[in-house]
């Protein structure tokens, strides 16, 4: 195993959700490529990738964007963290939550049945629909995303 992180932002494909509230994730990752000073490429696993260090020194990590679903993102998620040789325990994928405040971010290990479906980063990437259960090692970096209040 190495010291490297997957960072994953979770989403939707296709132009028509580029700045859905579900792509919060990708967003996120957007930010840290702009600031890593990088691009993303394609990857065999069905993501878009970037390799790269957070700051001078910092960790390595290879941010990814599932090219899925974000409820079937297991599959893609689980060939990366198996082509890098990456841990559990090092992977967070970051994704929307519409349960906390927009302008807050949570960070959870492990989780259940409530969790966003895009958890389902599993070891296995079937079933599709799982979650980031307690005990999985994997970590979910949450953005809020408040539904605004209805008069």
């Amino acid at each position: 195993m190495t010291d490297t992180w997957l960072i994953v932002g979770l989403g939707n494909p296709g132009a028509e959700y580029a700045h859905n509230r579900h792509n919060v994730g990708q967003m996120v990752l957007d930010e840290l490529a702009s600031r890593i000073g990088s691009g993303f490429k394609s990857h065999k696993s069905r993501a878009h990738v970037l390799e790269g260090r957070l700051g001078i020194g910092g960790p390595r990590v290879v941010l990814a964007k599932p090219l899925s679903y974000m409820n079937v993102s297991g599959g893609p998620v689980s060939a990366l963290a198996k082509f890098y040789d990456i841990e559990p325990g090092h992977v967070i994928a970051v994704h929307d939550e519409i349960d906390i405040p927009f302008d807050t971010v949570k960070l959870k290990l492990g989780g259940g049945e409530g969790d966003t479906t895009g958890c389902g980063i599993s070891a296995k990437p079937s079933p599709p629909r799982t979650t980031c259960g307690s005990g999985s090692g994997w970590a979910a970096l949450r953005a809020g995303w408040t539904l605004p209040t209805l008069c």
